[in-house]
């Protein structure tokens, strides 16, 4: 009964990737590679988040939880206008003069279902192996009746489409 639960909160949570993934961009191995390579990017954006964190976090200087994120948004912003200017280079140096075949948005959608499943994958990827034992279920204080895993779902249910009116 409660693996049921797991599993129908993955699903809840991850469905519109796995939809998009598989009717919108499966067909078109350019397509997936781009959400591919998107995803790298947000890796590369986290990582450098958490190098620069580390670094900042043993000087003296004390850094408030709010300047934290704001660094954080920072660079996922910044390789996320990299991911576009690398495309954009990409594009110059592969056809020059022509119409690129993935100036429309299915390279938006691409890439923003690869920032967002990446995103949703870390993010929720913490909360379904913090309740892999039946023992171990979180709940929120505000919210007692639910399970925290539930509740995750239902709001990481509509992350995948955020990076992709942004991209």
């Amino acid at each position: 009964m409660y693996y049921g639960l797991q599993i129908g909160c993955f699903l809840v949570a991850f469905s519109p990737p796995i939809a998009l993934s598989t009717h919108v961009l499966g067909p078109s191995p350019i397509l997936m590679a781009l959400a591919i390579i998107a995803a790298g990017f947000w890796i590369l954006s986290a990582l450098a988040t958490g190098v620069l964190w580390s670094f900042l976090s043993n000087r003296a200087t004390a850094l408030s939880p709010l300047n934290v994120s704001l660094i954080g948004t920072l660079l996922q912003e910044t390789a996320r206008a990299a991911l576009v200017l690398s495309y954009r280079g990409f594009q110059a140096r592969l056809t020059p003069g022509k119409v690129f075949p993935l100036d429309d948005w299915s390279s938006s959608l691409a890439c923003g279902v690869g920032f967002g499943a990446m995103h949703g994958l870390i993010l929720y990827g913490s909360v379904l192996a913090a309740s892999l034992n039946p023992d171990a279920t979180l709940f929120v204080s505000s919210c007692s009746q639910l399970p925290l895993i539930f509740v995750s779902g239902k709001l990481l249910l509509l992350l995948p489409y955020l990076p992709c009116s942004r991209l």
